[in-house]
C-alpha cells in the first residue's frame, strides 16, 4: 500500500488500513480488496470525507 506521507497495510483477506499526513492534513482510509478491484472509505482531518474505488491495473513493457 502506497500512500504518500505515510502507509498501510493489506490483510491476508483484503482489509485495508492506512495513515498519512500532509499539508498539515492527516487522512485514514480502510476498505477491502477482493479479485480486481476494492473500495472503502476515507476520512480527513478537516472533516472532509468518503469513498474511494480502486482497480488492479497491469503495465506490459512492449519489446522494441
Amino acid at each position: 500500500m502506497i500512500l504518500r506521507g505515510g502507509g498501510g497495510n493489506v490483510t491476508p483477506d483484503g482489509i485495508i488500513h492506512t495513515v498519512g499526513a500532509g499539508n498539515g492534513m492527516t487522512l485514514t482510509a480502510e476498505g477491502r480488496l477482493s479479485g480486481d478491484s476494492g473500495s472503502g472509505t476515507y476520512d480527513r482531518s478537516d472533516g472532509c470525507s468518503g469513498t474511494w474505488v480502486g482497480i488492479k491495473q497491469i503495465w506490459i513493457k512492449q519489446r522494441r
